[in-house]
């Protein structure tokens, strides 16, 4: 059975300045970004294998959660990231789709 990655080992993948991709350059590991993405990672685990009647999420814990996801999307698709896009339009839109979610996630506050 194939493995995926979660959040955690795939930006540690993105991270490596010996990835034998050629169009590949290693982003700048960040600690904020590691610990964020872990604590996504875990919030992830927790929602995919445990019994949602044994636990209740808040709404503020949520909004917490997609707004750290917001920061990293926004680093890691900057233009002198290593994610290339084959079309500047989908740039744009993914750009525009953070900012946009970014500003009603702050807004719902």
């Amino acid at each position: 059975m194939p493995y995926m990655d979660n959040l955690t080992g795939l930006y540690q993948k993105l991270s490596k300045t010996d990835n034998p991709h050629p169009i590949h350059f290693a982003i700048e590991q960040k600690v904020e970004f590691e610990a964020a993405i872990s604590k996504i990672d875990s919030t992830r685990h927790d929602l995919l294998h445990f019994n949602s009647k044994s636990w209740s999420i808040g709404k503020n814990y949520l909004r917490e959660e997609a707004l750290l996801a917001c920061k990293i999307i926004a680093a890691l698709c900057a233009p002198t990231s290593t994610i290339v896009w084959h079309d500047e339009e989908g740039s744009v839109r993914m750009q525009l789709a953070v900012t946009k979610l970014n500003k009603a996630l702050r807004d719902e506050a």
